[in-house]
């Protein structure tokens, strides 16, 4: 689904992407913060290239539960994004976006803090039940568990310009749409993200600060969240790896 809003003037393009970690409570802000929330009442998409797409998608309908109201879900779906931080303490996953879908809550979740801890069947129904205790009864929900990061980045390339608490990328290798320009993304950092060494020579696997990325370094990135559209693009990512 794309939503086009106008921002300063200049058309921008939220891309909700495809399954790996949209709508309210979502990750979306690229700036190195905790995620921040956003309203909506559409059926969500699990934002992702970040993701890879072995996650987990479960529905669950309470026995005996008659049609809940608009009104109803509604209010659901506003307390579940009003309490995300109870539940990413209580079961270390982040509810990265909350939205009301076919005559049912929609929630898409990943792990929190050990982002790459694959989620499982068993991970949905211990969420569940930590919401449906939230809420104080069933109710029908769609749960999607996205999994980071054992599939290829988001965008791979040569760091050109670190500003602030973002670096602008430029994967020379691939093309913006059907311009002739190369893809370009400014990328910060979610607050339990990590950049990881890869260069040779060094200390493979070691953490690095994300103030020490430099321009010319060769990085690899996996987003998560809505990423905007605009050129550059602007994404928040999981996890860097710096390759050269």
């Amino acid at each position: 689904m794309y939503k086009l809003v106008l921002v300063r003037g200049m058309a921008i393009i939220l891309l909700l992407l495809v399954t790996g970690c949209s709508l309210s409570g979502n990750e979306t802000e690229p700036k190195r913060q905790p995620d921040l929330a956003q309203n909506g009442a559409e059926p969500l998409k699990q934002t992702g290239d970040e993701v890879d797409k072995q996650g987990v998608s479960v529905e669950y309908a309470p026995e005996g539960s008659v049609d809940f109201s608009k009104e109803e879900l509604l209010r659901i779906k506003e307390e579940l994004s009003a309490n995300r931080r109870s539940i990413q303490v209580s079961q270390s996953i982040l509810l990265s976006g909350v939205g009301i879908g076919r005559d049912q809550i929609h929630v898409m979740a990943r792990s929190y803090g050990d982002f790459e801890r694959t989620l499982t069947e068993a991970d949905a129904e211990r969420l569940k039940q930590a919401l449906y205790e939230l809420i104080g009864k069933p109710f029908p929900v769609k749960l999607e568990l996205g999994n980071c990061c054992s599939e290829s980045g988001s965008t791979k390339g040569k760091i050109m310009q670190v500003e602030g608490n973002r670096v602008l990328v430029i994967d020379d290798e691939r093309k913006n749409g059907n311009t002739e320009d190369p893809v370009a993304t400014w990328i910060s950092m979610t607050d339990d993200g990590k950049v990881v060494e890869r260069r040779k020579g060094k200390d493979a696997g070691k953490d690095v600060p994300f103030g020490q990325l430099k321009v010319g370094m060769t990085v690899e990135a996996w987003f998560t969240g809505i990423m905007l559209h605009s050129y550059p693009g602007q994404a928040t990512a999981l996890k860097i790896e710096v390759l050269e």
